[in-house]
C-alpha cells in the first residue's frame, strides 16, 4: 500500500482489509476467508474465544490488526536518531555505528525523509525505482505523483527485506548503491567505501 491508497497497517484494520482484498496481495473477500477458516479447528477455537460473537473473518482481521500494532511497538520508543534514544538503539555502540548515525543525519541526508519514532515523514517521493508503476498517481490522479511512493519506516530494517515498494532490492547494500547512483527526488549521495560501511552498520541497528 505504498501508494497511500489506505493508511499503513499499524494505524488500523483498514490496511489489513485492503491487504486481504487487493488483487496483487491476497485477492480474497471476507466471505471466502470465513469459509476457508472453517476448515482450521485451531483457528476457530482461538478466534471464537478472543472475538466471541464475531464472524471468523472479522476475528481474523481484528487479530492481525492487534498483532501488527504489537510488533509496531518499537516505533513508540522515541526517535532512534536522537542522542538519547540512539544509545538505547545500539546494543553494542561503537565508533562505526556512531559514524553511521552522523552520516545518516548529515552527509547522507537520510534524516530529511526518515525522522520521528518510525523514521518516516509519511510523504511520497519518486525514487526512480520503477517507471512503469503509477504509484501515488493512481490515487491522486495527478500526473506529478506518477512513480511516487510513501517513505517507508526504517524500524527493524535489517529484518524487512526485500526493499523498495516493489521488493526489487534484496539487500541494504543494493539500496545504498541505488542512492549513490541517484535516487530520483531523493537525490544522490556521495560516500566513500568506509562511510558506506559505517552507514550500513548504523542502519542494521534500527
Amino acid at each position: 500500500m505504498w501508494d497511500g491508497g489506505v493508511t499503513p497497517l499499524r494505524y488500523g484494520s483498514q490496511g489489513v482489509l485492503a491487504a486481504l482484498t487487493a488483487h496483487r496481495d491476497q485477492d480474497m473477500n471476507p466471505v471466502d476467508l470465513d469459509r476457508k477458516l472453517q476448515h482450521f479447528t485451531r483457528y476457530k477455537v482461538i478466534l471464537n474465544r478472543l472475538y466471541s460473537g464475531q464472524s471468523l473473518a472479522a476475528g481474523y482481521l481484528l487479530a492481525i490488526r492487534e498483532y501488527v500494532k504489537e510488533i509496531g511497538h518499537p516505533m513508540k520508543k522515541g526517535d532512534p536518531t536522537t542522542e538519547h534514544s540512539s544509545t538505547r538503539a545500539h546494543t553494542s555502540p561503537n565508533r562505526n555505528t556512531e559514524q553511521g548515525l552522523a552520516l545518516f543525519k548529515g552527509k547522507a541526508g537520510c534524516i530529511r525523509c526518515h525522522h520521528g519514532p518510525s523514521l518516516t515523514d509519511g510523504r511520497f517521493y519518486n525514487l526512480g525505482v520503477d517507471s512503469s508503476d503509477p504509484g501515488r498517481a493512481a490515487i491522486s490522479l495527478l500526473e506529478e505523483d506518477r512513480g511516487r511512493f510513501r517513505t517507508p519506516p526504517l524500524v527493524l530494517l535489517s529484518k524487512t527485506a526485500p526493499y523498495f515498494h516493489n521488493g526489487s532490492a534484496a539487500t541494504l547494500e543494493t539500496v545504498l548503491q541505488h542512492y549513490t547512483e541517484g535516487a530520483g527526488e531523493a537525490g544522490q549521495i556521495h560516500l566513500n567505501p568506509e562511510e558506506k560501511q559505517a552507514l550500513l552498520a548504523f542502519l542494521r541497528t534500527l
